[in-house]
């Protein structure tokens, strides 16, 4: 039974490095060498640095695709000059590593939400999913906290609309960052071209 070689989660295509890379001996032939380990570690720190974003460590330990943590970038979300307490929202955007079942790797990513509550939503948990979570929550902390910044319910669903567009563009914002990076750091933009039903998957260049 055969598999895909990558797991993407959020990215829009696979964004691909692969495992080895042409080089030459002493000699000067050619030869195929294998990246080792720290020159993963050299890599995600030079992707960390070229972002500006902070180089975390750590993994989602998926047992086939294991995503290697890269580098985060943590925002606060401001909703006009005075943000009320209940929308008090951080924004994680967060570039991962994902290892391919057979060989070479992909670069991929999560966004999450949290509110002031502790409640977070993440991407991976589907784009309308992450909003309309987010979306109940904030009624939620409105209809205990909101008086106290000088709003009230009918207030609330007022701006109703315009919370929700300020949360998706913070989010596709963010989306678009995290996009850039992948493909400013990967070697090659892949599509799935073919899926089979054993789970064969051929993959085909972006342009």
């Amino acid at each position: 039974m055969a598999t895909s070689n990558f797991m993407n989660v959020n990215a829009k295509q696979v964004y691909a490095i692969p495992s080895s890379y042409i080089d030459t001996d002493e000699d000067g032939n050619e030869i195929e060498r294998y990246m080792e380990s720290w020159e993963y570690d050299d890599l995600m720190d030079s992707i960390a640095d070229n972002a500006g974003w902070d180089r975390i460590e750590g993994s989602d330990n998926d047992r086939y695709y294991n995503g290697s943590y890269v580098c985060e970038n943590v925002e606060t979300l401001n909703f006009g000059k005075s943000t009320p307490s209940f929308l008090e929202t951080t924004l994680t955007a967060t570039i991962i590593m994902r290892s391919g079942y057979y060989s070479g790797v992909n670069l991929d990513y999560e966004i999450k939400v949290e509110d002031c509550g502790g409640y977070d939503a993440c991407l991976s948990e589907g784009y309308e999913n992450m909003i309309d979570a987010m979306m109940e929550n904030y009624r939620y902390l409105a209809e205990r906290y909101a008086t106290e910044d000088g709003w009230n319910m009918g207030l609330f669903n007022m701006q109703r609309k315009n919370i929700e567009k300020w949360l998706e563009n913070a989010i596709n914002e963010a989306v678009e960052k995290c996009e850039k990076i992948c493909k400013e750091n990967c070697n090659d933009q892949l599509v799935v071209a073919a899926r089979f039903s054993n789970g064969e998957t051929i993959y085909s260049k972006v342009g």
